[in-house]
């Protein structure tokens, strides 16, 4: 399974850094926004960055399902019977990239029986490649990634985003505090 999960590990990476590139030649033009149905922005990085990445994936391992924030391939009411998923976010920070705020990414992870095992996220404005593999540790660049060691809350940084018109009584406020 390691020799497996580094070569998928290796090929995600490529897929992720390709995906990248597509978003920064949309980013180097004017590009139109539309809205998603819940208001969010959707720009055609998203959909060209989504499109370039269900189809490596498809090449990859075609037998896997996919759950992507811009299309659903597979019905989330089918979740119980998945034993192995992709999780896409083909352009992560979608706002951030409307605004030309240069905080964004794209983020795959492979799950397996509800567990990541494989993960990847791209910044391509830094040229920042974040990896991690179960049982492998996580990287950036290729460089070990380690906790900071900082034992007390009030010595950490924290930040935090949440979605769009979320509201101060929210579940999503609520977990973070």
């Amino acid at each position: 399974m390691t020799s497996d999960l580094n070569r998928l590990l290796l090929d995600v990476t490529a897929l992720a850094r390709e995906a990248g590139r597509a978003i920064l030649e949309v980013y180097a033009s004017a590009f139109a926004v539309t809205e998603k149905e819940d208001r969010s922005p959707l720009t055609e990085a998203d959909l060209r960055s989504e499109r370039l990445i269900l189809a490596g994936l498809r090449r990859l391992a075609p037998e896997i399902p996919v759950l992507s924030e811009e299309s659903v391939q597979v019905p989330w009411s089918t979740r119980r019977s998945w034993s192995r998923l992709w999780v896409v976010d083909p352009l992560d920070g979608t706002v951030n990239y409307v605004h030309r705020l240069p905080n964004f990414a794209v983020s795959i992870a492979l799950m397996n029986r509800g567990e990541a095992v494989l993960g990847v996220v791209y910044d391509p404005m830094s040229k920042e490649m974040y990896t991690a593999a179960i049982g492998q540790g996580a990287t950036v660049n290729g460089r070990e990634l380690r906790c900071s060691g900082c034992a007390e809350l009030h010595f950490a940084l924290v930040a935090a985003s949440f979605p769009p018109q979320v509201q101060r009584d929210s579940v999503e406020v609520a977990q973070f505090v």
